[in-house]
């Protein structure tokens, strides 16, 4: 904890009067975000309502080979009962696995929580045009595929997760090198404090162009355990075709397999686009039937958040398509081959101005629901409808 204290003030001795100085340099941004929600009941969960106010605050600025980036959110959720397992329900939790303590609860109650976080706090330092060295809280992101990333190790996004603006940050030193205009040479070294303890991720990165298909390996720890690891995208045909895995080492487990196969492509429809992506994910850290959920969900992997769904062999259809040059409409559909669950989740989108949406929704779980434990993963989930406001300023 000593260490962590002071780490964090020598991040925050660094930033501010950097930040103090160069006021006038600053750029400052802002984003909200309002989502109501509401559910239905079943035989494990109550149904019930909440509302989400989230606000967001950054400021950026760079000189010469320097820059920093700070990102400042404030979240308030208020609710009926207590928020069930939903595809929504992490929204405005403040992330446990963070090592700067730059985070934490101010009020909690029986009916709501406000929390706070700062999102960003990074310096970089750019001594040339093909070396880039970053220090604090970032984004980083390794997913090739769009829904299923198991090669992401930095907080990927979950694939019912609809407000996709800022993704989370971590804390890290990352080391980039640019040797050509199609290659990239990376390190990252992440420590992360979780529920089931301290870990080390150490990751060297290498990518580039082979015969027209971009191509990634990498090696290192995630989270203490041995991992090499992969990627390529191809694009042909007017499709893309994308693929990323990795094999871990756990110490008395053996080695577990994640992967993901994906292709995507546009299609025209009269005077518009029709997106459709088509996704399988095989996760050995995930259930393969109904009656392993349970182990799943208490397991240090689900625990730390590196699983986006709990099924070992998961598929998935996107859709996406603009109805006007203001509304657009979105479809997923997820399916458990395991238990034979599936989750529908139709969305409508109206952006009312250039910085302002509006956004719609359900989720439509199918599947066994059980009555003391889960019987499937998606039948489990309640019905849940949401509606959303969001702003850039």
């Amino acid at each position: 904890m000593k260490t962590k204290r002071i780490a964090t003030c020598t991040v925050l001795a660094v930033l501010l009067p950097i930040a103090t100085a160069y006021a006038r340099q600053v750029v400052f941004t802002g984003y909200a975000l309002n989502v109501g929600i509401a559910n239905d009941g079943n035989a494990l969960v109550s149904s019930g309502a909440s509302d989400l106010q989230r606000v967001r605050l950054m400021a950026t600025w760079a000189q010469g080979p320097w820059s920093v980036d700070l990102a400042w959110e404030q979240s308030l959720t208020w609710r009926t009962e207590t928020v069930p397992r939903s595809p929504l329900a992490g929204l405005g939790v403040v992330r446990g696995t963070d090592w700067l303590h730059l985070q934490g609860t101010l009020v909690s109650g029986s009916h709501g929580v406000w929390a706070h976080r700062a999102d960003r706090a990074v310096v970089g330092w750019s001594p040339s045009q093909t070396v880039r060295v970053s220090a604090g809280r970032q984004i980083i992101s390794w997913a090739t595929t769009l829904l299923f990333t198991p090669s992401d190790p930095f907080a990927p996004f979950t694939p019912t997760e609809p407000f996709r603006e800022y993704g989370p940050g971590v804390d890290a030193v990352r080391v980039q090198m640019f040797p050509g205009p199609l290659s990239r040479v990376e390190g990252v070294v992440r420590v992360a404090d979780t529920d089931v303890g301290r870990t080390v991720t150490a990751l060297v990165r290498g990518q580039g162009v082979w015969r027209e298909v971009e191509v990634g390996v990498f090696g290192g720890v995630i989270h203490d355990d041995a991992v090499v690891g992969g990627s390529a995208s191809l694009a042909a045909s007017g499709a893309v075709v994308r693929a990323e895995g990795n094999v871990r080492h756990r110490p008395g487990g053996g080695a577990v397999v994640r992967l993901a196969l994906g292709v995507d492509r546009s299609l025209p429809v009269g005077s518009r686009d029709l997106y459709l992506g088509l996704e399988y994910q095989h996760d050995r850290f995930g259930a393969a039937n109904a009656a392993d959920l349970g182990r799943v969900v208490r397991s240090a992997p689900f625990v730390r958040g590196e699983m986006q769904v709990l099924g070992r062999d998961v598929g998935a259809l996107s859709a996406r398509m603009d109805l006007t040059g203001l509304v657009g409409v979105r479809g997923l559909v997820l399916w458990n081959a395991g238990d034979g669950s599936v989750l529908f989740s139709p969305s409508l989108e109206y952006r009312a101005g250039s910085n302002l949406s509006v956004t719609g929704g359900v989720f439509l779980g199918l599947g066994r629901e059980g009555r003391i434990v889960p019987g499937s993963e998606y039948g489990t989930l309640p019905r849940t409808a949401y509606a959303a406001l969001s702003a850039f300023f």
